[in-house]
């Protein structure tokens, strides 16, 4: 990727930053050009996404493991299938409790923020 081409890759990372952002995600850009997006359950480790150039020359956001999610246009797409990462097994049994506990917390956080 040549530096005008770099240049312009690294916006559509903060357009996506901005979708999952919108849905809770904690997300911050770990390099220019790499984008660390963490769940709100904290049952799932985060992900980080970079762009790639796809078919065609047509640019696409792709895992740390390589693996394509979407083109960057799609952001959308994107953003679902980043929240859709299915929960590994240890963390659905060690993050059960937390999500419970979170949940409630959250519950009694929105309450308040209507009583006030």
């Amino acid at each position: 990727m040549n530096p005008a081409q770099h240049l312009d890759a690294v916006h559509p990372l903060h357009a996506l930053a901005a979708e999952l952002a919108a849905t809770g995600w904690s997300v911050h850009l770990e390099d220019p050009d790499l984008l660390h997006a963490v769940p709100p359950d904290s049952a799932r480790p985060g992900t980080t996404v970079r762009i790639k150039d796809g078919v065609g020359g047509v640019p696409w956001f792709v895992t740390s493991t390589g693996d394509p999610l979407r083109p960057c246009h799609d952001l959308t797409g994107a953003g679902r299938e980043i929240r859709a990462q299915p929960v590994p097994q240890e963390s659905r049994r060690s993050g059960h409790a937390l999500l419970r506990v979170k949940s409630a917390l959250r519950r009694i956080n929105l309450a308040l923020w209507r009583l006030a």
